[in-house]
């Protein structure tokens, strides 16, 4: 009877240690990612800058190649749409502290802008044909999600489309009111396809014929 007991304890213990290890090794992991996610958000920055004094340089001196400002762009758009779903997913589990997280959320946001309206110029100077998506979204409402989900397809099926994803609740820079109002945006969600807007939940297909892309 001893020695039956002796083997649960050892047995609970065992588990508990498990657990235990379980727990600590998953938080070490989420830490590893978090790192990596700041990493990931500097280096988009520096390239996103890099970009920029590139244009800079060019439309000072001349020399100007669209082909590679488009492909720079096209790759700062990626870094930018794998960046999101990691500091959504640090947000839940409160890997930040608040106010560094508000600091890297306000710092994605002005990339996000930054490289739209770039993408948007690069459209209009040298022809480059990349379909634009700007996707307003309420972290909270599942049909937001629904057509996260949606546009994530299309991503990955369609060449040369790039989405843009904006928190229609986030409040810590005004820049994202004045677009609000410039786009008219007061639901979510909201896409705006090559400049025109489509308001509530819209199908794979019907966002495949208004943006003139195969998936």
């Amino acid at each position: 009877m001893v020695k039956h007991k002796s083997l649960l304890v050892r047995a609970f213990v065992l588990t508990a240690l498990i657990f235990v290890i379980g727990v600590i090794l998953g938080f070490y992991l989420d830490s590893l990612r978090s790192d990596e996610a700041l990493f990931n958000l500097r280096n988009s920055e520096l390239d996103a800058q890099s970009y920029l004094s590139e244009q800079e340089f060019f439309e000072e001196f001349g020399g100007y190649d669209c082909t590679i400002a488009g492909k720079r762009i096209d790759d700062l758009s990626k870094q930018l749409g794998e960046l999101g779903p990691y500091l959504v997913n640090f947000e839940r589990k409160n890997l930040f502290k608040q106010e560094d997280y508000e600091y890297l959320l306000r710092k994605y946001f002005l990339m996000e802008v930054r490289t739209y309206t770039q993408f948007t110029k690069l459209n209009r100077e040298c022809g480059l044909n990349k379909t634009l998506i700007l996707y307003f979204f309420d972290p909270e409402d599942s049909v937001s999600e629904r057509q996260g989900k949606i546009l994530d397809v299309l991503v990955r099926e369609s060449i040369g489309l790039s989405v843009f994803s904006i928190n229609f609740n986030y409040r810590d820079d005004p820049l994202l009111e004045a677009i609000k109002l410039f786009y008219e945006v007061n639901v979510t969600p909201t896409l705006i396809i090559q400049g025109k807007k489509v308001e509530g939940f819209t199908s794979l297909e019907e966002i495949s014929k208004i943006a003139g892309v195969n998936p």
